[in-house]
């Protein structure tokens, strides 16, 4: 469990640029005893400090609800956005990532053929 925005970074940075935590551990970090909307508005800002944004945008108030961190300006980032956000730019996003995914999927199926 991360007790530190550093080392929650690290986390998010370790798990590939994406890192699922509770709710509780960012209270924690964060040094409240309680969730509440100036609170959860603090953790937002800190996150974003440490190059982090989350999902959803705004954070539960509820220790037991997950969130899900991603470290910004990487694709991920670029991926909540244009889910987030609907425009044609996020749509491209979108179909780039989809389709990447999609001649992976192809190369793996023909290495099986072979």
């Amino acid at each position: 469990m991360s007790d530190t925005y550093e080392s929650l970074s690290k986390a998010v940075d370790d798990d590939g640029g994406v890192h699922t935590a509770p709710m509780a551990t960012l209270r924690l970090i964060n040094g409240a005893a309680r969730l509440g909307p100036i609170v959860c508005a603090t953790i937002s800002k800190e996150l974003s400090k440490h190059g982090l944004g989350h999902i959803p945008v705004k954070l539960p108030e509820s220790s037991n609800e997950d969130v899900r961190i991603f470290r910004l300006g990487t694709q991920i980032a670029d991926v909540v956005a244009a889910v987030q956000a609907p425009s044609h730019e996020g749509d491209e996003v979108l179909r780039t990532v989809g389709g990447m995914a999609s001649d992976k999927i192809a190369r793996i199926k023909a290495i099986i053929d072979e």
